[in-house]
Formats: structure tokens, C-alpha cells, sequence
């Protein structure tokens, strides 16, 4: 065996061959992959088009293939390679739903105005592109950074978080600022904003990382 340093590189072909390969959660769905006259084969694939998988059927997949792990070792070493990198790539893949990652805008919020939702009292509903700050006449707020969702090899994936630093106002001087993920997010913690404002809670509705917005209210 010959090793080399130089990089894979993965023609277009070899691209379609992981994608079907990757997506084939059953031993006959990927006999197919490689059965021209099976309407299935992985030159047919057309990368710039959407595919979408289920839940269930990623999950099948995902424990299919590491069954199959052991297997594969008698492969030829190219489809070795390609059923590996499929893998991986597959395992990571396990992320959240569009309407998690690419929520859609909100199109009317309700801004400094006290609103309640059930037995929950919020003290106002923003929504806040990256860099830009409101304030109440008092305490301000800025979303300074927005980072996207990550996924992990064969480990949970995080959701999307916001940087959002309070200040004060006038004068502008950071009170305290914080990470916060999709959700209720304490901020009367110690290593927070403790009592120094008077709200306790942000709770982030939505981020959305692509186009650079935070839609989130403060409690």
C-alpha cells in the first residue's frame, strides 16, 4: 500500500456516490446505488436540488450503518472510503428543522410594551438585527454577535445562539452581556447581570443566523 500526503480529491461523480450512499438505510437501497438500470443509480443525483430524510429514517440509517461497519473492510477500498466519508458526514447531519435554523421574520413586534401570555408577564418584544441596540429611556439592549447552530460527530447538535449585551443609558456603559441559546436564559445569574437590571429572563423566540436577526423578549 502506497500512502501519500497529498489531498483526496473528490470528483463530481464520487460527490453523488456519497450522497446516495449516505442515504440508503437498507442493504437493497444500496445495491440500487450502483444498479444503472434501478432508476436509483448515483449518477442520476442532482447535488443543487433539495433532499429531505425523516427523523425515523436518518436514525435507521445512521444504526444500519454502524452495524454494517465491520462489513465494509471487504469492500473495494474506494467504496470503503466513500461508505466511511458517508457515514461521517451522515452522523453529523442529524440537526434541527428548518423552522429552527431559518425561521421566518416576524412581521409585527410589540417593541417597550408590557404584554402578558398566560401566567407569564413580559416587559417588552424586540426584534433586533446583529450590531443593532434599543433602549427604554433607562437600559438599552444590543445584539452584538449571532452565532449558527452547530452539529457534532455522533453527538447532539446546539442550537443557534446570540451574544446580547445590556447597557446603560445615557452614556452607553455595559451593565453586563451574556450567550444566550434559543429559549428561557436566566440573566439574574451571578456570573450575569445578577440585580443589577430589572428583568431576569431573555427568552429567545427565534435566531436567524443567515439572515443576522434575534427576535426574542425580556421577562
Amino acid at each position: 500500500m502506497r500512502i501519500s500526503n497529498k489531498p483526496i480529491t473528490l470528483s463530481e461523480d464520487d460527490l453523488k456516490e456519497i450522497f446516495s450512499l449516505f442515504t440508503s438505510s437498507t442493504r437493497y437501497e444500496r445495491d440500487q446505488v450502483y444498479d444503472r438500470h434501478s432508476g436509483h443509480h448515483f449518477s442520476d443525483v442532482k447535488p443543487l436540488e433539495e433532499y429531505t430524510l425523516t427523523e425515523e429514517k436518518r436514525e435507521y440509517a445512521f444504526t444500519k450503518a454502524l452495524t454494517r461497519l465491520p462489513d465494509l473492510r471487504f469492500l473495494r477500498p474506494i467504496s470503503f472510503l466513500l461508505q466511511l466519508a458517508a457515514l461521517v458526514s451522515f452522523s453529523s447531519c442529524f440537526g434541527w428543522e428548518p423552522a429552527i435554523v431559518r425561521p421566518s421574520r416576524p412581521t409585527s413586534v410589540r417593541g417597550w410594551q408590557k404584554f402578558g401570555a398566560g401566567a407569564v408577564s413580559n416587559r417588552g418584544e424586540f426584534l433586533l438585527n446583529k450590531g443593532e441596540s434599543t433602549d427604554n429611556g433607562d437600559v438599552g439592549v444590543k445584539v452584538v454577535d449571532i452565532y449558527a447552530a452547530k452539529y457534532h460527530l455522533l453527538d447532539a447538535p446546539e442550537l443557534p445562539k446570540a451574544r446580547v449585551q445590556f447597557f446603560s443609558v445615557p452614556g452607553h456603559t455595559i451593565i453586563c452581556e451574556g450567550v444566550f441559546t434559543r429559549g428561557g436564559n436566566r440573566v439574574d445569574l451571578p456570573d450575569l447581570c445578577q440585580d443589577k437590571i430589572k428583568w431576569t429572563v431573555i427568552y429567545i423566540n427565534d435566531i436567524n443566523y443567515d439572515e443576522g436577526w434575534v427576535f426574542f423578549d425580556l421577562r
